[in-house]
């Protein structure tokens, strides 16, 4: 009886294995086939709309989680108003490079790649609170408004 079972289960693992292990191994072509696709992956053109809504996320991602890491007891206080209306950006020395302004905070934000193309953290941030000396060293999170 257990024989009766073990043959055909052997047919049919042979059956599946048998076609994979006469065409697995060493090809050629593979590497330009990879090329090819990521070439024509990169080069999908992005909507305007796409692009903006892309660096938008990727912005606001950062924000959220650079008040988050600084301010985790009012981060909830901080976050709840943040969204693209209250968030101003700009990058004027390189498309890889942004400064981003929130409240009393101004972010800059430093990419890999372009942050309207790619969904990323930033590489490198450097967080500042607007308003008076001594502000990012003290204990009381800043005011909303003030210094400017």
């Amino acid at each position: 009886m257990k024989l009766r079972v073990i043959i055909p289960a052997v047919l049919l693992i042979a059956a599946f294995l048998l076609p994979a292990s006469i065409a697995a191994g060493p090809k050629e072509g593979i590497m330009t086939e990879f090329r090819a696709t990521e070439e024509a992956i990169r080069n999908a053109q992005k909507t305007p709309e796409a692009r903006q809504k892309t660096l938008e996320d990727n912005l606001l991602r950062a924000v959220r989680l650079a008040i988050s890491r600084r301010f985790h007891t009012e981060k909830k206080d901080f976050l709840m108003d943040l969204n693209t209306e209250t968030m101003f950006y700009e990058n004027p020395t390189s498309e890889k490079v942004y400064y981003v302004k929130y409240k009393n905070f101004i972010v800059r934000f430093d990419y890999s790649r372009d942050p309207e193309l790619y969904i990323q953290a930033p590489t490198y941030e450097k967080f500042l609170i607007v308003g008076g000396e001594g502000a990012a060293h003290s204990d009381k999170p800043p005011t909303e408004g003030g210094g400017q």
